[in-house]
């Protein structure tokens, strides 16, 4: 059974991660006219379950860049 600690963590970390998410989306509606810029995305994971069944939260995995190639050439 999760203590309220840990429910509390689950909800901080998801805030965190999602937080990051919403400043790559400003970002890329910020610079979608800037010469050369190639849009951003976030990867979410889930963290590493406590004991193998209690979920911990979320994380960002990595943030990429994309590229279009239709519209590069």
């Amino acid at each position: 059974m999760a203590g309220i600690n840990d429910v509390f963590n689950i909800g901080r970390t998801g805030l965190f991660a999602f937080q990051q998410g919403i400043t790559t989306t400003a970002n890329n509606i910020t610079n979608q006219t800037t010469k050369g810029y190639s849009r951003q995305i976030v990867n979410f994971v889930n963290n590493r379950p406590q004991g193998g069944l209690i979920p911990t939260g979320v994380e960002i995995a990595s943030i990429q860049r994309t590229v279009d190639q239709f519209i590069e050439t």
